[in-house]
């Protein structure tokens, strides 16, 4: 899958450094530029990627799989739904680092909460076949959220500023 694989990449690439920064100095704030960075880029980058991948896939199916179709609509959810976990490919990295790692294992499980939940009240309200994709889409965008703004924390103390920058990301 592509779109996960490319943030995952970055996410690779970046790793290292920003482990090796924070043990030369053992100061969040040198790591910002490793967090904040990233994040800018892909926040400008990934939409555009995603609308390439997202065309390619549509005239794919929409001229050699026309049984497939109806999934179009799913697609479309998921593919918006990979955004929020993808836009901040250091995150976890940061958050590692800091060792701070017990924290991802409660938003994880909110995470699948989220999902599971959403998606019955969804399948309830009839939204049918969709009802998973917005589950999805539902708990990548906390699951995704939430990270980014615990990451944030560790430089900035003002919940409303990294609120303020991760909706100007959005």
């Amino acid at each position: 899958y592509f779109l996960s694989y490319f943030p995952s990449s970055i996410h690779r690439i970046l790793e290292p450094h920003i482990y090796q920064k924070y043990g030369q100095t053992r100061d969040p704030a040198d790591l910002k530029k490793y967090l904040l960075k990233p994040s800018l880029v892909m926040a400008i980058l990934f939409p555009v990627i995603m609308a390439v991948y997202y065309t390619c896939v549509v005239f794919f199916i929409r001229h050699f799989l026309p049984r497939y179709e109806p999934s179009i609509g799913l697609f479309s959810i998921i593919i918006l739904a990979r955004f929020f976990v993808s836009f901040s490919p250091t995150s976890n990295a940061f958050i590692n680092a800091m060792n701070k790692q017990k924290f991802l294992v409660p938003i994880y499980l909110a995470g699948i909460a989220i999902v599971a939940v959403s998606s019955i009240v969804f399948i309830k309200s009839g939204f049918g076949q969709n009802s998973v994709a917005i589950g999805l889409l539902a708990s990548f965008f906390f699951t995704g959220s939430a990270i980014f703004i615990y990451a944030t924390g560790h430089f900035t103390k003002s919940i409303f500023r990294r609120m303020a920058y991760l909706a100007g990301l959005y």
